[in-house]
């Protein structure tokens, strides 16, 4: 019996959450409870912890305050983080433009510190996790002929438009949900439902690509 407990509880999905901010963590972890989703939260108080957690073992989905990049360059702490899992951050709404490079390449959602926002962060926390356990292993050697540019035309002929439904689906989401009826809502949640899916194929398909093609660039930097 106590077997079975160790190995359902090794099973769950690990999610990293990063900020200085602790009691955001037990607040975003119940959220994502009551959203239905059983998960191991993990918090890193500051970016070097965030890379040494991933290190140790990689997280499904990194939720990410903006507030720890403000003293240092985006590059290196977003290459490495994204390169581990995708990530979701949170940060004030006119600092959103700074992460259009990663949000374009579907390797990050943004969503804005204003009203209930851990609620929509936990929302698309509870997605990403639905694809997680998705084992993409088999796709490497099916994808091996493509060039080594593939993967930049694949997220950049995908990503960009379906950046824009998604983004209005959710604002309509976040502004109207009170306002639709029943059968709207289910409509407009599966649409957002279905784009998160499909970037986050895109995504998996992008990283078996580059790291098919550049390994060494997956290297974590110690």
């Amino acid at each position: 019996m106590s077997q079975t407990t160790i190995s359902i509880e090794l099973a769950r999905p690990k999610v990293l959450v990063v900020t200085a901010i602790a009691h955001l963590v037990p607040n975003l972890s119940e959220i994502i409870a009551l959203l239905g989703k059983s998960c191991e939260v993990v918090h890193a108080k500051n970016l070097v912890r965030a890379r040494q957690a991933c290190e140790q073992a990689s997280p499904a989905a990194i939720v990410l305050d903006e507030a720890l990049l403000v003293e240092e360059s985006f590059e290196k702490p977003m290459l490495q983080l994204t390169a581990c899992a995708p990530v979701i951050v949170m940060g004030l709404p006119d600092r959103q433009q700074e992460f259009a490079r990663w949000i374009a390449g579907g390797d990050v959602e943004f969503v804005a510190k204003t009203g209930k926002y851990l609620t929509i962060a936990a929302g698309l926390v509870v997605r990403r996790l639905r694809w997680a356990d998705r084992d993409a292993s088999a796709l490497g050697a099916a994808w091996a002929d493509f060039p080594p540019n593939f993967e930049t035309i694949l997220r950049h002929e995908i990503n960009n438009p379906l950046t824009g439904i998604l983004g209005n689906a959710e604002l309509l989401l976040s502004q109207f949900r009170e306002q639709l009826p029943p059968t709207g809502l289910r409509r407009l949640e599966t649409i957002v439902d279905l784009a998160v899916r499909l970037r986050e194929t895109t995504r998996r398909l992008g990283n078996i690509l580059e790291k098919h093609h550049y390994p060494e660039q997956h290297a974590v930097a110690p």
